[in-house]
C-alpha cells in the first residue's frame, strides 16, 4: 500500500517562512515601542512612533512595524493629538504594509484599521480585515481591530460579535479596553443605551487616558436622561483634553458623513453639555 505525501501550498510555505524582520536591532524597537505605547499618553505614544520609525529606519520592509505605527497614529487622532503630517504618514505607512504582500495576520489588521479611520477607504478595510480574521481567528487582536473596523463600516452586528469573541480569548488582555469600548460604541449605534452603558463603565475604568471611552459613558448617561451623570463625565473628558469641543471631536471622527451613528453621537455629546467650540 503507498501513501502520498500530503501537498503543501505555496501559500503556505509563504506563511511559515514568514518573519516580521531579520534585523535584531529593529525587532528590539519594535517591542520597546509595544510596551511603551500601552500607558496611552501622549508622550508616551510619541516615544513609540520614534522608535517605530527607527526600527523603519534600519529595516524599510518591516510591514509589522509600519502597520504599526500607523495604528498608533490613529490613537493620536482619536485623543485630538495629529497633525496633517502625521495622518498623512499613518495612511502611507499602512498602504505599504498592505501592498508587502506578507500574510501576517496583525499586520493587515492595525494596517485596516488605519485605513478605515484615516482614509475612510471601508471596503479595502473589511476586505483586508476579513483576511486577517481568516488567517488567525483566535487573535485578540486581529478580531479587536475586526470589530472596530466594522464599527466604521456601519456593520455593527458584526463588530459586536467580533469584540465578544476578543474578550472570549483574553479577558485579561491589557487593551481590553478598546474592545468594551467598541462594544460601547456599536450599542450606542443601535440605540441600546443600557448596553452601552454597561461596557462603557468597564472601558472607562480599564482605560483612564483613552478619551473616546468617557465619551461613550457621558452619552450613554445622557440618552437616559441622567444629565448630571453625563455632565460629571464631561468635566472629567475635559480634565484630560481640555480643549474638547463638539468642534473637536467632529474634527477627530472617523464617523463624519455617516449621518445616524455621527448624528447619535454629536447630539449625545450636546446633551450631556460638552461647549460647541
Amino acid at each position: 500500500m503507498t501513501f502520498t505525501q500530503p501537498s503543501i501550498t505555496q501559500a503556505e510555505i509563504n506563511r511559515a517562512q514568514l518573519k516580521p524582520t531579520s534585523n535584531l536591532d529593529a525587532y528590539d524597537l519594535y517591542l520597546r515601542a509595544v510596551s511603551v505605547h500601552y500607558s496611552q499618553t501622549r508622550r508616551d505614544l510619541d516615544e513609540a512612533l520614534r522608535l517605530l520609525e527607527q526600527a523603519i529606519s534600519l529595516d524599510p520592509g518591516y510591514s509589522l512595524a509600519k502597520a504599526f505605527a500607523s495604528s498608533i497614529h490613529v490613537v493620536k487622532v482619536r485623543q485630538g493629538w495629529a497633525s496633517r503630517e502625521g495622518i498623512a504618514r499613518a495612511v502611507q505607512l499602512a498602504r505599504e504594509a498592505l501592498n508587502s504582500g506578507r500574510d501576517e495576520p496583525k499586520t493587515i489588521a492595525f494596517a485596516a484599521l488605519c485605513l478605515a479611520w484615516l482614509a475612510q477607504d471601508y471596503g479595502i478595510a473589511v476586505a483586508a480585515v476579513d483576511r486577517a480574521v481568516h488567517l488567525n481567528p483566535s487573535s485578540f487582536d486581529v478580531l479587536m481591530r475586526s470589530g472596530s473596523v466594522r464599527n466604521l463600516a456601519g456593520d455593527f452586528d458584526s463588530a459586536i460579535d467580533h469584540f465578544l469573541r476578543s474578550i472570549r480569548l483574553s479577558p485579561l488582555d491589557p487593551q481590553l479596553g478598546w474592545a468594551h469600548g467598541g462594544l460601547a460604541i456599536a450599542y450606542i449605534a443601535k440605540g441600546e443605551y443600557e448596553k452601552a452603558l454597561e461596557y462603557a463603565r468597564r472601558a472607562a475604568h480599564e482605560m483612564p487616558q483613552w478619551t473616546a471611552n468617557w465619551m461613550c459613558l457621558a452619552i450613554s448617561y445622557a440618552y437616559r436622561g441622567d444629565l448630571e451623570a453625563a455632565r460629571a463625565i464631561v468635566r472629567r473628558i475635559i480634565q484630560i483634553r481640555p480643549t474638547f469641543s463638539i468642534s473637536s471631536f467632529r474634527a477627530a471622527s472617523a464617523f463624519l458623513g455617516r449621518a445616524d451613528p455621527y448624528g447619535r453621537w454629536e447630539h449625545g455629546l450636546r446633551l450631556a453639555g460638552v461647549p460647541e467650540e
